[in-house]
Formats: C-alpha cells, structure tokens, sequence
C-alpha cells in the first residue's frame, strides 16, 4: 500500500476528500473514501493538527497530488470557504448524524464537459436506459458494446481504452448465453466480469438500491467504466414498485449518484408496455420516472419495414446532456462460437448496417402483428384471461392488468366492449361477498368474445360453465359428496327458495350454488 504525506492548509482539511457514502474513524481522524484517480478505496488520515498534515493511502499507488487535483476539480477550495471550514457533524462535534446541507456558489463550480462511454449516446457519469420489446436483441446488443468497450474500440472518451464491463443480467445465463455471445462479438473476456451475489454461501439475486455499497465496492475495485443491469426492474428490491414514481426515484437516485462518484456509465434495459402511445416515452413499461430519471434514453427494436427479417434500429428517444445521435440499422445474425473444449455453440450477435432515418418514435410505435388501439390490445388480453369460461375474482384481474401494464380505466373498456358478465357473491369457505367476471356463454356481438358452454347433464338447462358435470357427478352433488362451487346461468328457472346456504341459493337440478348478486336469484330467495 503506497503511503504518502501531504500538506493542506485549510482547518477541517478531510472535508476535501468527502462524498456521499463516505465513513470517519470513531476518532474522527481518518476519512474511508475513494479514489478518484484509480476509483478504488482510499483511506485519508491527520497526522499532524498544526499544521495539518494528511497521510493518504491508496492501494493502486495514486500519488497524492493527482488524488489532490482530481478532488479539487470536483469540490473547489472556494466550496469549503462557502462553508465557513465546517466539516459534517460527527461523534464529538455534537452532531445529531452525519447529515447536512451544503450552499455552494456558482463561481465555485468549475464547468465541465459531458464525458461518453459511447460517443453522444452513453455518458460517463450517468445512467442510460435501453428500452425494447423482449426477445428482439436487446441483451445481443449489449454484448456488442460491452466487447467494443473491453477492446477500445467502441468510440468516446474511452476509445483506444480498453476497459472494464461489469454485466448484472436476471434473464440469460452467463454459460449458455452472455459468454457465447461476448465470443462471437470479439470481446476481451478477462475485462467483462459477470455480476452476482451470494448469501451464506448460496447463491441470491442481486438488490438495487440494497447492495449498491457492495456494487460500488465492486466496480471501483476492479476500475470499471461500464455497468450493466439486465433488465432494471428485476433488479429492484423487496417494497420497490416499479409503477410508483417516488418508488422508481428514491431507488435510482443512488444508482444515478454511483455512477457520477466512480465515473461510471449505468446502461440499464427496461421492456416496453403493451399498447400503443402517443409518445415513445410513454411506451416505456413502469413509472414514467425510468426515463425521466435517466440522462439518455435509447430504444432497439424490429425496423418498421421489416417485420419478419433481422433487421434492427437503435434509435435515440431522449438525452439531456447533448444533441440526439442519428439512428443506426443493425442486423442481428446467426454464428457459431468454439468453446475450449471443441464444443461448437450456436449464439447470435448485431452486425452495423450504418445509420438510418427511423427515429425513436416511428421504431415504438410501430406494430408487432398488426395496429390496434389500446382498448383492442385490453381486449384480446381480457378474453385470453378469462377464457376459460369460469368466474374470475375482480381483484385477481386487477392484479394481472397491473402486472401486464394496461391501465385499469382501459380494462374496464374492453370489459364493455367483450360484454363481460359481472356478479358479486362470497366464494366457497368465505362470507364476504367480491367481483366477479366472466366471459358470455356466446358472443353477444360481431367483436365480442365467448365461451361454449357444455350441455347441462339433466338436458333441460344449462346450469355451468364450461366443465360441465357428468350425470354421476351430478347424482354425487346431489347427495352432498361432490360440491363444485360453480354458480348457475339460469338462476330464475333453477333454484330452490326454500333452500339458501351461505354463497347464495342451491340448483334444484344439479345443487350448484348461485350467486346472491344475481337481481333475479335475490328477488326469488329474498323471503327464504
């Protein structure tokens, strides 16, 4: 470990060398922070109070004057004078904890230029969502720019670099997938380093913002300049929900505050909602605040006028930090990489056709199959829920909806639209009455959907939905051995007045409870 002195004149002179996430000795004399030369961890300590003298030690070796320097470029002398050279509240100081609020002056803050991972699409310092549809390359894209990156070649600030690549991914596995694909685009696999996490010696999922210390420690530690996080919303932790806009910010701000401490980019995938939208933002699947959040915002997808074939676009739908880049044509292909062993395994990787005039706009909102709106993508997505014909809880439709990301609003549309039967009752082994839906036993219209209900076994009505009894289950219901809790369609003509249970009212024909919230049932049984 390189040990050094150094000499500074102001009083709290450790205040220098602080940033967010930082820790003091219970002394107060030693500061545990970073490095931002190296990016690896750097320990500060007072050797001397007057003058106060500085001992800093970094274990790549930085020497202190650059450390010094790099510092003073991203919290200025005059910074400290603004605040009068207190330091944070520590133990001792009679500080309650270790937070404060800090007044800068403008004249104090050097200006700088917005550095890029990739040239004008992916900045250093900051997090850039790549959104797409699933299964169209997003995850082959990323693999190509992470093997650019680890050869110095992709261009930016890091070209003739080579650098590191921290891949994080949930959804492909790192043998049968990412590595293959990091072969076939050429990548230097010693500088890609794969993500994950352990607990007690077993494998676990990897949190954000839960273990963003442990991934700070990770990608400082070995200098890397690209983080990956495949996809975002699988990576947020228990209590994070990803349509809640407070939810959504409160876990990317540290991630977005990591990525300017080590100089980081953050390039994080997102899919895309169901539906269309009037703005390609809005296309985006959860809170709003993914892309509001996010410095870039680049979208991949299937070229509008090629639906079928390998074409690819990566165009650029946001930037905040510089002008929108020109969109570029890929194709994605089928190759063939050599394993050590001799084994030969079939990947894919994108191949750059060059740029093209798709913008962001035109690649989202281009279909998949063919055009619909809103309430007829709802719609086919209800009839596919509920087409088994049975009674379905409101309350587990509402929870579907949520997680296929169509508005509730917009269901309730395509309810009216598939003319969906509705009934409130308790279900068997509960009092409480809840919503039901179901689809009609037939289309009530041209454009609705329905069910074929299976003849009624007594062969006069029918009584369920589509499992319809055998006449030995029926006889075993009868006997009060083999309930199936189906309501009835027919509860004017079936049921018993004389015979009401705690659901509702029985059939006469096959004792099939009905729902109390039929009107007709309730008038026929309300004297029971």
């Amino acid at each position: 470990m390189n040990g050094s002195t150094l000499t500074s004149p102001p009083r709290r002179a450790l205040a220098a060398y602080e940033h967010p996430g930082c820790r003091y000795s219970d002394d107060g004399r030693t500061l545990h922070t970073f490095c931002r030369v190296c990016g690896g961890p750097l320990d500060v300590r007072i050797v001397t109070d007057d003058p106060p003298q500085l001992e800093m030690s970094c274990p790549a070796g930085c020497p202190p004057e650059e450390i010094t320097a790099a510092y003073a470029r991203y919290l200025p002398d005059r910074h400290r004078e603004a605040t009068n050279g207190h330091g944070p509240a520590r133990k001792g100081d009679g500080g309650e904890n270790n937070r404060r609020v800090l007044l800068t002056p403008a004249s104090a803050i050097t200006p700088e230029r917005t550095r890029w991972a990739w040239a004008g699409r992916v900045p250093l310092g900051a997090v850039t969502i790549l959104a797409g549809r699933q299964g169209f390359g997003k995850s082959t894209l990323i693999a190509g720019l992470s093997a650019d990156l680890s050869r110095g070649r992709l261009e930016g600030d890091l070209a003739g670099e080579p650098a590191r690549v921290v891949l994080l991914s949930y959804e492909n596995h790192p043998r049968s997938t990412i590595v293959p694909r990091l072969m076939a685009a050429g990548a230097d696999l010693d500088r890609v380093l794969i993500l994950e996490a352990e607990q007690d010696g077993r494998p676990d999922l990897v949190s954000v913002p839960g273990d963003l210390e442990r991934i700070a420690e990770a990608t400082n530690g070995h200098g890397a300049r690209l983080l990956v996080i495949d996809p975002l919303v699988a990576a947020l932790g228990g209590g994070i929900d990803a349509h809640r806009d407070q939810d959504v910010r409160r876990a990317l701000a540290p991630l977005a505050q990591l990525a300017e401490q080590a100089d980081l980019a953050v390039l994080a995938t997102i899919h895309l909602r169901k539906g269309g939208a009037a703005d390609a933002l809005d296309r985006v699947s959860g809170s709003i605040a993914f892309t509001a959040a996010a410095r870039s915002v680049l979208a991949f997808g299937r070229a509008p006028n090629d639906e079928d074939g390998p074409s690819r676009v990566l165009a650029h739908a946001k930037c905040n930090v510089g002008p929108l880049s020109p969109s570029l044509a890929y194709k994605v292909e089928g190759c063939e990489v050599r394993a050590d062993g001799g084994e030969v395994i079939p990947t894919s990787r994108v191949v750059l056709v060059g740029e093209c005039e798709t913008s962001a706009a035109e690649l989202l909102s281009a279909p998949t199959v063919e055009p619909r709106t809103e309430i007829e993508a709802a719609a086919e997505w209800l009839a596919d829920e509920l087409g088994d014909g049975e009674w379905h809880p409101t309350a587990e439709i509402r929870q579907a909806a949520k997680a296929a990301d169509i508005a509730w609003r917009t269901v309730g549309r395509a309810r009216e639209r598939l003319d969906v039967e509705t009934a409130r009752f308790a279900p068997p082994g509960s009092s409480r009455a809840v919503g039901h839906w179901r689809l009609p036993a037939v289309p009530s219209a041209p454009g609705t959907a329905g069910v074929a209900r299976q003849p009624n076994p007594h062969g006069k009505r029918d009584c369920g939905p589509s499992a319809g009894l055998s006449c030995q289950d029926a006889e075993l219901a009868r006997q009060g051995t083999a309930g199936h809790g189906r309501p009835c369609d027919d509860p004017e003509g079936c049921i018993v007045p004389t015979r009401p249970t705690a659901h509702g009212w029985l059939c006469e024909r096959c004792d099939r409870w009905v729902p109390p919230a039929h009107g007709k049932a309730r008038r026929r049984g309300g004297a029971a």
